[in-house]
């Protein structure tokens, strides 16, 4: 009986230690971006409706260096379909109404491919005068039901002293035309001094999820992540696993 016991043990051991799953990639030699891209760095890619590739980043094209942010290169990347100069080039990109929502070291704006920046966005929470440490940027957006945007970052505003660090925003809401939606709270980290919310998505309940460098948000204790509620107040019954806030 022993014996049995320890086959039987022996037999799940060998079973629960099956060997990894190998995958296999394979480079697609139909695809070269090698003969445009040069210099700085690709930040994000978008696949399109048409297999079009959407790019934004910080560097050069051969062929007369062109400074790039924004292209648009064909599925096998040996083709520029539509590029525009943007030496900070942001790190996201989506998709807003016919157009695409860019957010950077910039802010956020809207470009339509061919035509390059929509001017009749304007983003308000910038503050141009001020471009220190702590100066503008963008880090994501989130796309609302009504296009309505949360940008999550780190930014001034313009009716605020540039140096005035309350006027420092990690969160804010906007329109179609980059307004600020009066009804939002315009939510402030207060901690650490230069505090940035890097990502910001949707739960089930419509609540939202926050993540990002600060040990406190809208008044309350977190690190590093925190919760609203679907009304935007702080959720302060949500803990996560970093513990409480920490300005230390």
């Amino acid at each position: 009986m022993k014996n049995f016991i320890v086959s039987v043990f022996c037999l799940i051991l060998k079973i629960g230690a099956l060997p990894a799953q190998n995958f296999q990639y394979n480079i697609d030699p139909g695809f070269d971006s090698g003969l445009f891209y040069k210099r700085g760095s690709v930040y994000n890619i978008l696949k399109l409706d048409n297999d079009d590739i959407f790019i934004t980043g910080s560097f050069s094209i051969i062929g007369g260096n062109q400074a790039g942010g924004y292209s648009v290169i064909s599925e096998n990347g040996n083709n520029v379909i539509w590029n525009t100069s943007n030496f900070l080039g942001p790190p996201h990109v989506f998709p807003y109404q016919s157009k695409y929502l860019v957010c950077g070291i910039d802010g956020i704006g809207l470009v339509s491919i061919g035509e390059g920046t929509d001017h009749s966005f304007n983003f308000e929470f910038q503050e141009s005068a001020y471009n220190g440490f702590l100066s503008n940027v963008a880090l994501d957006a989130l796309v609302e039901a009504d296009d309505h945007i949360l940008v999550a970052g780190r930014y001034f505003t313009d009716s605020l002293v540039s140096n005035n660090i309350e006027s420092l925003r990690q969160l804010c809401r906007v329109d179609s035309t980059g307004a600020p939606d009066p009804d939002f709270p315009m939510l402030h980290c207060a901690e650490p001094l230069n505090a940035q919310v890097f990502r910001i998505d949707t739960l089930s309940d419509g609540s939202y999820i926050l993540s990002g460098s600060f040990y406190e948000f809208g008044g309350y204790d977190y690190n590093h992540v925190g919760k609203l509620n679907p009304d935007f107040s702080v959720d302060t019954t949500f803990v996560n696993s970093f513990g409480e806030g920490d300005t230390g």
